[in-house]
């Protein structure tokens, strides 16, 4: 078996109640993530709701060069030590 990654199907649905609970204000989308879940990975400041939805909170915006090799296959957990090391 080969394992490979795969987009969650739950990202849309839960996308969108964040967003209603937004609406009724029950959630505020420039709070910290460990605001709603103390303790989750993602807890650390810069981690907001909104970077959570937009996909951008704790991963750098750009890898230093040579960071990777684009040449070479691309393995996940490659990508995810390079990202790692971005401070």
């Amino acid at each position: 078996a080969t394992l490979f990654p795969l987009s969650s199907a739950g990202k849309l649905p839960i996308g969108l109640l964040l967003l209603r609970l937004v609406d009724q204000r029950v959630v505020d989308l420039d709070a910290p993530v460990a605001t709603y879940l103390p303790g989750a990975a993602g807890d650390h400041p810069r981690a907001t709701i909104r970077r959570l939805l937009a996909h951008a909170a704790g991963l750098p915006l750009e890898l230093p060069v040579g960071a990777l090799e684009y040449g070479a296959p691309l393995r996940v957990v490659d990508f995810i030590r390079a990202c790692a090391r971005v401070p």
